[in-house]
C-alpha cells in the first residue's frame, strides 16, 4: 500500500505543477484523469500491480456427501492414468429445470470473477434416475468440464458407438451388464481425448460374413399357425393372436407392459444367431426381443421405439445403449439380429451393424417378445440357429 500512495502522490504533485503553469485550479485534477491522460494510466498500473500481488482468492469446497464418492473415483481414475488431481476447489449443488429442463447437469467454469468451478445436477433427470451407471456418467461428464476443462465431443467410433462420455446429449455408453467392458475405454478417453479407438470398436463384422450354409436351425417360427404353442388370447388388457402370417401382440393398458415367452434351449458354448422381424403398428412405446432369462426382470433385451431409438440392455442393470439409427424403418418391419461369436454379441438392424456387447451366462432358457404400454406390434418370424465359422 505504501508504494501505491508514493506513486499517487507523485502523480498529484506533477498534476499540481501543470495546473500552476496553466493557471488552473488544483481540484480539477480528478476530473481530468480520463482514458487519454498519462496520469490515469499510471494510477491504473499502480492499482493493478498492487491487486496482482495481493490477490489470493480462497478455495471453496462444497460437495454433497452423495457426490463425494464420485470425486474420489475421479481422482483415483486420473491417478491410474498418470495424472495427479487434488479436487479442493469445487461447488456442487442440486437444481431442477436446468436450461428449461433440457439439461441434466451444468458446469460453470472458474473465472477471474468466480474462481470456484460450479456444477449443478438435476436429480429428477433421466440421467440421474435411470441407474447408477448412467448417474456415474453424468457426474464424470460434468467433472470433465469443470476439472479437466473438457468441451463436448459429439463424434463416433468406427463401429458407430459414441466416442466419448463428453457427448452433449449424455447417453449411457456403458453399464453393469453386456457392455461393462467398454468403461475402461471411456475413462481413458475422458482423461486423454487422443485415446485411440479400442479393438472392439474397430472390428466390425459384416452381416454378410455369415452365409445361410453356416446356419443350423434350432428353432423356426413363421407364424403361419400356432404349431409352437404360443400363449394366445385376448382380454381387456392385452391381445396375443396369430393371424394372417404374423403374431399380433398388444398391450391395451395405459400403464402395463407385457411379454410372451417361449422356452428355447441353446448350448451357449457354441456360436449362435437369433433373428426376428417386427413392426410397431400403434402406440409410442418400445418393442423388444428378450433372451437368456427365466421370466420377470432377468432378460437381456434388444429392440426399438417408433421414433428410431434402439435399445439394448438387461432389466436387472438397466440400459446398455440407447441410440437413434438411420437404419430404422418407420411403419415397416425391422429385422433384429443377435449373433453370439466367441465372447461377444454382434447386433444388427436390417442387416446393418449396430452394436457389440459382451456375452454373459444365461439365467434361463426363455426367449420373449415385449410390448410397452398402449402399444401393438406385428411379429413376422423368429429363427434361432447355431453358427459354423
Amino acid at each position: 500500500m505504501l508504494i501505491f500512495f508514493v506513486i499517487l502522490g507523485l502523480i498529484i504533485l506533477t498534476d499540481y505543477v501543470i495546473c500552476i503553469l496553466n493557471s488552473c485550479q488544483y481540484p480539477a485534477v480528478m476530473k481530468r484523469m480520463s482514458l487519454g491522460t498519462p496520469q490515469f494510466w499510471m494510477v491504473l498500473l499502480a492499482v493493478s500491480g498492487l491487486q496482482a500481488c495481493k490477490r489470493d482468492d480462497p478455495k471453496v469446497y462444497e460437495v454433497p456427501s452423495i457426490i463425494e464418492p464420485y470425486i474420489e473415483l475421479f481422482e483415483e481414475e486420473a491417478a491410474k492414468r498418470g495424472q495427479t488431481l487434488t479436487i479442493d476447489n469445487l461447488k456442487v449443488e442440486f437444481a431442477t429445470d436446468l436450461l428449461g429442463g433440457d439439461a441434466a447437469g451444468l458446469c460453470t467454469f472458474a473465472s477471474a470473477s468466480s474462481p470456484t468451478p460450479h456444477i449443478r445436477l438435476d436429480t429428477t433427470s433421466f440421467n440421474w434416475q435411470n441407474n447408477l451407471y448412467h448417474r456415474e456418467i453424468l457426474v464424470l461428464h460434468e467433472l470433465g468440464h469443470c476439472i479437466l476443462n473438457r468441451q463436448h465431443r459429439d463424434d463416433f467410433l468406427p463401429n458407430g458407438n459414441i466416442a466419448s462420455i463428453m457427448r452433449a446429449t449424455g447417453e449411457q455408453v456403458y453399464g453393469g451388464s453386456l457392455n461393462a467392458f467398454k468403461r475402461d475405454y471411456y475413462l481413458d478417453e475422458l482423461f486423454d481425448p487422443n485415446t485411440p479407438a479400442p479393438d472392439w470398436a474397430t472390428n466390425i463384422p459384416a452381416y454378410s460374413a455369415i452365409s445361410a450354409a453356416q446356419k443350423s436351425a434350432v428353432f423356426t417360427e413363421n407364424f403361419t399357425n400356432n404349431f409352437n404353442n404360443w400363449n394366445v388370447g385376448s382380454s381387456a388388457n392385452n391381445t396375443a393372436q396369430i393371424t394372417g402370417g404374423y403374431f399380433l401382440f398388444e398391450s391395451k393398458s395405459e400403464n402395463t407392459a407385457y411379454f410372451t415367452s417361449k422356452a428355447i434351449v441353446l448350448d451357449t458354448t457354441q456360436n449362435f444367431e437369433i433373428e426376428t422381424s417386427l413392426k410397431i403398428v400403434s402406440g409410442d412405446n418400445s418393442a423388444l426381443f428378450q433372451w437368456a432369462g427365466s421370466g420377470g426382470s432377468n432378460f437381456s433385451f434388444y429392440g426399438c421405439t417408433p421414433d428410431s431409438l434402439l435399445l439394448t440392455g438387461k432389466w436387472t442393470t438397466g440400459l446398455a445403449n440407447t441410440q437413434t439409427s438411420n437404419d430404422y424403418l418407420k411403419d415397416a418391419y425391422n429385422k433384429l439380429t443377435i449373433r453370439k461369436i466367441g465372447r461377444y454379441y454382434y447386433l444388427y438392424l436390417n442387416e446393418k451393424f449396430f452394436d457389440v456387447l459382451e456375452t454373459e451366462p444365461f439365467e434361463g432358457n426363455l426367449m420373449a417378445f415385449y410390448v410397452g404400454p398402449k402399444t401393438a406390434i406385428h411379429i413376422d418370424y423368429l429363427y434361432v440357429s447355431y453358427l459354423t465359422l
